[in-house]
């Protein structure tokens, strides 16, 4: 562990040097001072720093130390390969949720497609059905008109033959 001694903030940059060290040196080169403690830091004798770029939102913190912090009994040293490899893995475990995830979803999606036509077929099976009883409706009256005529045609028959 090590203790910070310095830190810079940047906001709205894509590379927090154009904001530490790049436009705070002009002005220091110019006049030699003003507000230039961001490049003063970039350019001290600092035996470690720390740096944070979050390329979404466009901010980015570095922490700039010099001496270790012997109170502390935690931490281990890692090479840059090792830490990368470490972080390389806690990302992939993190990737490999996100891809089920976005596999679950995915599958939900073609689900909810296929329960919307099933929905479909059934309005559309309602519809048929309800024209089909209509039609159904419409014979049965027929056929009762029918069955009504057909009743006075045998009578009026009848009634014929017995003139005769």
């Amino acid at each position: 562990m090590y203790e910070a001694s310095a830190e810079n903030l940047a906001g709205g940059y894509s590379d927090p040097l154009d904001g530490w060290y790049t436009e705070e040196k002009a002005i220091y080169d110019a006049h030699g001072s003003g507000v230039t403690g961001h490049h003063t830091n970039c350019m001290d004798n600092y035996q470690y720093v720390g740096l944070v770029l979050d390329q979404s939102t466009g901010t980015s913190a570095a922490d700039f130390g010099r001496s270790k912090d012997e109170t502390s009994q935690s931490g281990t040293l890692v090479s840059v390969d090792e830490f990368e490899a470490a972080l390389n893995s806690y990302v992939a475990s993190y990737e490999s949720a996100l891809n089920a995830a976005k596999a679950a979803y995915d599958q939900a999606q073609a689900d909810k497609s296929q329960v919307d036509a099933a929905k479909e077929n059934v309005n559309s099976s309602q519809a048929a059905y309800d024209e089909a009883v209509a039609k159904v409706a419409k014979i049965k009256k027929v056929n009762q008109q029918l069955s009504k005529a057909y009743q006075v045609y045998q009578k009026s028959l009848k009634s014929s033959r017995k003139k005769k």
